[in-house]
C-alpha cells in the first residue's frame, strides 16, 4: 500500500509524492524526461564544460612553473613555481651534520673583567682571541662602545641597561669603551668568549 504526502519542488511547486508502508519513496516517474538531473544532451554538454573547465584549472604536466605569485596560471604551474622556490630556500639552509643543523655557539668563556662606568668614558682592550662577549649591567644603565682599535663612549653609545644581558660579536683586536648613562655609577661585567 502507498500513501501520498505533499512534498516540494525546488522550484517551489507542491507535488504529491508517494511513500510505501516501510516509509520509503517510491518513484513515480524514474525515467529521463528532461528535468534538471537527467542525462539529456543539454545536461551532458553543461557537465564536459565544467569538467573541462575544472581540468584547465588544474593544469597539464606540461604547464611551465608560475612566472610570479599573482597572475593567470594553472594550479599545477604555482605548485611548480612554490617547489622551485623551495629548492632555493633548502640550498640557503646550512646542511646537516651528524643529523643536526649547525649552530653558532658562543663558544668557551675566556676571561672575565669587570668594567668600571663612571662619569668619564674608559677604554679597555680585550683579548685579541676573543670573537664574542657576554655583558651584563651591574648596579647602574650603561654605555658601551664596540671597536677595532681604542673606543670612546658617549651619551649616544649603545645602551644596556642595569639587570640586563646581551651577547655580543666582536671585530679584530676588539676594544670596548664603557660610560655611565646617567648619574650612578656601575659595572660592565664582561665575559669574553673565545
Amino acid at each position: 500500500m502507498t500513501q501520498e504526502i505533499s512534498g516540494r519542488t525546488a522550484g517551489g511547486v507542491r507535488k504529491p509524492v508517494l511513500v510505501d508502508d516501510d516509509g520509503k519513496v517510491v518513484l513515480s516517474n524514474p525515467g529521463g524526461g528532461g528535468s534538471g538531473g537527467d542525462a539529456s544532451a543539454a545536461n551532458q554538454q553543461l557537465q564536459l564544460a565544467q569538467e573541462t573547465a575544472a581540468a584547465t584549472a588544474l593544469g597539464a604536466p606540461a604547464d611551465a612553473a608560475a612566472t610570479s605569485d599573482a597572475g593567470t596560471f594553472s594550479l599545477l604551474a604555482f605548485v611548480k613555481r612554490a617547489l622551485a622556490n623551495w629548492t632555493t630556500l633548502l640550498a640557503r639552509i646550512p646542511a646537516l651534520t651528524n643529523g643536526r643543523s649547525p649552530t653558532e655557539v658562543l663558544s668557551v668563556p675566556g676571561v672575565a673583567r669587570q668594567l668600571a662606568a663612571s662619569s668619564a668614558s674608559a677604554n679597555t682592550v680585550l683579548t685579541t682571541t676573543a670573537r664574542r662577549a657576554s655583558l651584563y649591567a651591574r648596579g647602574a644603565d650603561i654605555r658601551y662602545s664596540i671597536g677595532s682599535a681604542a673606543q670612546t663612549a658617549s651619551a649616544t653609545s649603545h645602551f644596556i641597561g642595569a639587570g640586563e644581558r646581551i651577547d655580543v660579536a666582536l671585530p679584530a683586536t676588539p676594544n670596548i669603551a664603557v660610560i655611565r648613562n646617567a648619574t650612578t655609577d656601575g659595572t660592565l661585567e664582561v665575559s669574553e668568549l673565545l
